[in-house]
């Protein structure tokens, strides 16, 4: 029954740490999309 709903309990757990890593690089940007203009990139340090 398991199987049937897609669960495969011997599966090796999937790799999210590119994903997080991204996350964390837009997270910044999407916080700044209001200003005029928007910047589309993140600065290493602060203005």
């Amino acid at each position: 029954m398991a199987a049937s709903v897609g669960y495969i309990p011997n599966a090796k757990a999937p790799d999210y740490d590119y994903l997080i890593d991204v996350v964390q690089k837009v997270r910044p940007i999407a916080e700044r999309i209001q200003e005029k203009p928007a910047p589309l990139y993140s600065l290493p340090f602060e203005l």
